[in-house]
């Protein structure tokens, strides 16, 4: 009887946990959705940040309008949706943490911080999601590319070694999000990484869109993606 009722306990513990975890998600979410909005609303081009089709929003969701961008929808179902991703995936910034793949049951704090993190959240299309999973973003693969198109969006990927190589309008976006978690949460990065990210963030400086993302992060979570703030002053 009592390693039953342990077993219950410890399970409406880690039920209660996620929880919490999914209300802070779910709060996450809906900001990143405001964040946009006030861009959209403040005449800003929005686009995806992939393939970027530009963005608009109804009540409280975003939609992306494939007609600039000549996107192609594959997968029916989960092609329509824009859906917030991290470009640091989970992966790497729960790696030093004692929870590992446990930090969301486990509602861990620092995690948490991480994980909602508006500087590393985007809308991008729910497909190209599924497709970049956790893979390493690199300029070259080492070896012959599985190349996957979306119309004029294209993906060229190693499944084995886990590498992609991103179309480059997203390139500087994603090297700012990268040495901004390594910065802000001493993320460990190889030094290959390290040359990469800062190669793209000085080839590709941020648009006038993304300056104004920051500084409405800012006033939403109180801080500043300094990668962007210092190409931004004038």
């Amino acid at each position: 009887m009592r390693l039953l009722l342990t077993f219950l306990w410890a399970n409406l513990f880690i039920a209660s946990a996620f929880a919490q975890y999914i209300d802070e998600k779910n709060k996450a979410h809906d900001n990143m959705v405001a964040v946009y909005k006030e861009l959209i609303n403040s005449n800003y081009d929005v686009s995806t940040l992939y393939c970027d089709c530009s963005i608009y929003s109804l009540n409280k969701h975003l939609y992306f309008d494939n007609k600039n961008c000549t996107y192609e929808i594959v997968h029916r179902q989960r092609g329509k949706r824009v859906e917030p991703t991290h470009i640091v995936p989970p992966s790497i910034y729960a790696k030093d943490l004692p929870c590992k793949n446990k930090c969301r049951e486990e509602n861990n704090k620092i995690f948490i911080k991480r994980d909602t993190d508006l500087h590393n959240i985007f809308p991008s299309l729910g497909e190209i999601i599924s497709l970049r999973l956790n893979y390493k973003f690199v300029e070259k693969l080492k070896r012959k590319a599985l190349n996957i198109n979306f119309g004029s969006c294209s993906f060229s990927l190693d499944k084995v070694n886990k590498e992609i190589v991103p179309p480059d309008i997203s390139r500087g976006t994603i090297a700012r999000a990268y040495l901004y978690m390594e910065d802000m949460y001493k993320i460990k990065m190889s030094d290959e990484e390290m040359r990469l990210f800062n190669k793209w963030n000085n080839l590709y400086p941020p648009t006038p869109s993304e300056c104004k993302r920051n500084q409405i992060i800012h006033d939403i979570q109180g801080n500043f993606n300094y990668f962007i703030s210092r190409k931004c002053i004038k």
